[in-house]
Formats: structure tokens, C-alpha cells, sequence
């Protein structure tokens, strides 16, 4: 039960890029959108901790992708 947060979000990130290299549309949508329901499901029980840092860590990325 503590790792369950960690459990799906890294299941939700390893089928979202799985969605990515799927050559049929049909299964890449259905693999995206299950990846998304298990990562925000992740997401949304970890501790506070893990959410201020992901959503660090994000922020951080788009204004490094940003500004170059």
C-alpha cells in the first residue's frame, strides 16, 4: 500500500510511451488514455511531498524547454 502512488505512476508512464510507439490509432488512443487514468490515479494518492516535486520538476522543464 505505501508504494501503490509509485506503482501507478510508473505503470502510467511505461504505457503512455508504449501508446507512443503503437503504429494503429485505435490502440494508441486506449493505451494513452489508460496510461493517463493510471497516472493521474497515482498522482492523486501520493503524499504531498511527491506532488509539489513532480509538479517542480515539470515547471522546471517547460521553462528550460522554453527558453531554448
Amino acid at each position: 500500500m505505501i508504494l501503490s502512488h509509485l506503482i501507478l505512476i510508473g505503470l502510467g508512464v511505461v504505457i503512455i510511451w508504449l501508446g507512443f510507439k503503437i503504429a494503429e490509432e485505435v490502440y494508441q488512443i486506449a493505451l494513452i488514455s489508460t496510461g493517463a487514468i493510471a497516472f493521474a490515479w497515482g498522482f492523486a494518492i501520493s503524499p504531498v511531498e511527491l506532488q509539489f516535486a513532480l509538479e517542480a520538476l515539470s515547471l522546471g522543464g517547460l521553462m528550460r524547454w522554453r527558453l531554448r
